[in-house]
């Protein structure tokens, strides 16, 4: 009888041994990885809705971090007083998490586009790192409010839009296109030449061009040129269909003295789908723009050329 009672006794102090090594293991875990502190700058706090955020990230890693061993995707979630998430920038790092150092630090830039939402006022800023494939959230050092591991590091005020940075469309474009199951998702194609029209700022401004060339499908690069009041303003080659994001600054005296100013962009190929085994679409497409602005640039962002 002595002896069961002790086995049974044996048993259950193993099982405490090991749920405490368990628990203890995983703090330890969570408290490695909250050597890494992430961050954020923004180039300021209020921003019309539809216009571009300049961001700087940066994540600062303790000496005595043990490396993570695989790669993990950035979250950053913007979200209104209420908890509503209202707009995202979830993305891979340049540099691979399985690639940080412990002691060191990593910076690097985005511009996201604020989406065409109803939602004007505060906006919470957090973020954190998750594995894209179990949804697995790392513990990281900053303030976490709701105990979900997602680290508030900022907050920006979104204000209405602001009609004189937005183009109007004219010759060589079709119709906008919209995601119907997600309606901030929006695009609109160019044909060979396609022109718009904006305010004239009559100072510096820089012109954002986010947008995708259908290079992938044509075999051959897709040359694309813009062009400010008929003169030459920039020219570039596409090599694959990714999003890319061209911010060209302008000084105020290219722009002229007019009250509009016209900008003209031009393909040396397009693409048409159903040459290409893609649906029966026969249009003629230069480049699918997705976020096309004009606006005014501050002292510290222009180059002079």
């Amino acid at each position: 009888m002595f002896g069961r009672r002790g086995l049974r006794w044996g048993w259950f102090i193993l099982f405490i041994l090991f749920f405490i090594t368990t628990e203890c293991s995983e703090k330890e875990k969570e408290n490695v990885q909250a050597l890494i502190t992430p961050d954020i700058k923004l180039s300021a706090t209020e921003f019309p809705i539809g216009s571009p955020l300049e961001i700087s990230y940066q994540w600062m890693i303790g000496s005595q971090m043990t490396p993570l061993q695989k790669d993990y995707t950035v979250f950053v979630h913007f979200l209104d007083q209420e908890g509503k998430l209202i707009f995202t920038d979830d993305h891979a790092p340049p540099l691979p998490t399985s690639q940080w150092k412990p002691g060191g630090r990593v910076e690097y830039q985005r511009t996201p586009f604020i989406p065409y939402t109803p939602m004007v006022g505060e906006l919470k800023v957090k973020v954190g790192l998750y594995h894209i494939e179990s949804g697995t959230r790392l513990t990281l050092a900053g303030k976490d409010e709701g105990g979900d591991r997602a680290y508030l590091v900022g907050k920006v005020k979104l204000l209405p839009e602001d009609l004189n940075s937005l183009p109007v469309y004219k010759d060589g474009w079709y119709d906008l296109e919209v995601v119907s199951e997600d309606t901030l998702k929006e695009w609109i194609w160019s044909q060979k030449e396609a022109e718009v029209s904006f305010v004239n700022p009559r100072r510096d401004a820089i012109l954002y061009l986010r947008a995708l060339s259908p290079a992938a499908y044509l075999g051959s690069p897709q040359q694309i040129t813009l062009y400010l009041n008929d003169q030459p303003l920039e020219s570039w080659q596409c090599t694959s269909s990714e999003d890319f994001l061209r911010k060209i600054t302008i000084e105020k005296e290219r722009l002229g003295r007019d009250n509009w100013i016209d900008i003209r962009i031009e393909v040396d190929k397009v693409f048409i789908p159903i040459e290409h085994g893609e649906g029966k679409d026969t249009r003629e497409l230069g480049v699918k723009v997705y976020n096309l602005l004009l606006k005014p640039a501050s002292v510290a962002s222009v180059t002079r050329r």
